[in-house]
């Protein structure tokens, strides 16, 4: 099924991630007693198999085993395996994950799904397409990945694009053959800010990287700075915060905090906030809130919500964007904007 994202087989059960049902356990009691003696004779065999063809041992010796295979009518599944010697259980613990080539949501199942509303694709459209650098933030599963993947759409076909990632799973060239696109693959050698020096080289218009995780975010700094645009991914709980989750991933000394925290304000132009939650009719998914980062005349920083959900009110709210540097990007590109006056300006 597209929707199944994870499964996992811990402890000789089955559970499985769907982005429609949620995460729940799949039995097999109906099964024939031989079936369920093969599945869990299959269990310990399984990961030792996949080091086998990998090359890998795995034992106690070599407890975690990671690999990824790609398949041409799904898409790549990721595998990751922990020796039954690290857990109290006398199975490993199997985790796989699937990565599509083609996308999960769509214009319309953001308005049908409750994703978000309809002056979500507006404004995000207009902020891709003024060339804004936007960060993506929630948990794990909120969907990140793929609102990016969803996202890249907007970006003018004239303009070159470079995607970062240790696993690959964003496929812009495949979901976008008619974009210019460069997928470049991180490894233990040449990790995400050695890439990021030798991408700048090859001079792409836009940067996508699939998440921001640590010290290169000083270099994703400059390099927007230097007039590359960037769409990334990380983890923080809300819009607002993800200024000081990126200077938390910076390791600064406190002399140069307070000059790469306003850095962030002025080269980060749009934040966005996904909420993740399971409950009795399935798995949701939603954009919590959109948030503009800007200096003001004083050269401070400020952080403005543009867009958000109200929980008590159970609908979306809008503020018009306060941001000079967004609104001249607007100009200076000659967006079209008329979808966006009375909501947004």
């Amino acid at each position: 099924m597209d929707s199944t994202t994870d499964i996992m087989i811990w402890d000789g059960e089955i559970w499985v991630t769907d982005i429609k049902i949620g995460h729940y356990r799949y039995s097999i009691t109906d099964e024939s007693a031989d079936i369920i003696g093969e599945f869990h004779e299959l269990i310990p065999k399984l990961p030792r198999q996949v080091a086998i063809r990998m090359g890998y041992a795995f034992n106690e010796g070599s407890p975690i085993l990671d690999g990824e295979a790609m398949f041409a009518d799904i898409g790549q599944l990721r595998f990751n395996a922990m020796h039954e010697s690290l857990i109290d259980s006398r199975y490993p613990a199997i985790a796989i994950r699937k990565s599509l080539f083609s996308l999960r949501i769509s214009a319309e199942s953001i308005i049908t799904e409750k994703f978000a509303d309809q002056n979500f694709q507006l404004l995000v459209r207009s902020m891709v397409d003024c060339g804004c650098n936007i960060m993506i933030s929630g948990e794990t599963g909120s969907g990140k990945t793929e609102l990016l993947r969803f996202m890249a759409q907007w970006i003018r076909k004239n303009e070159a694009i470079i995607t970062m990632e240790d696993t690959l799973e964003v496929y812009l060239k495949r979901l976008y053959p008619q974009k210019n696109v460069l997928s470049l693959k991180a490894n233990d050698k040449h990790g995400f800010d050695r890439l990021l020096r030798s991408c700048l080289r090859q001079n792409p218009d836009w940067i996508c990287v699939s998440e921001t995780r640590g010290k290169e975010v000083i270099q994703l700094i400059n390099a927007v700075g230097t007039g590359h645009r960037l769409i990334s991914t990380l983890h923080t709980d809300s819009a607002q915060n993800i200024p000081y989750r990126m200077l938390d991933m910076a390791q600064l000394n406190d002399r140069d905090s307070e000059r790469v925290f306003k850095q962030i304000h002025h080269n980060i132009n749009i934040g966005i906030q996904l909420y993740y939650y399971n409950d009795s009719l399935g798995s949701h998914r939603q954009v919590s809130e959109i948030c503009e980062f800007y200096l003001d005349q004083q050269n401070q920083p400020q952080a403005h919500l543009i867009y958000y959900y109200d929980y008590v009110q159970r609908n979306y709210q809008t503020d018009f964007i306060k941001s000079p540097l967004i609104k001249k990007r607007l100009i200076q590109r000659q967006c079209d904007v008329n979808h966006l006056k009375g909501v947004f300006i």
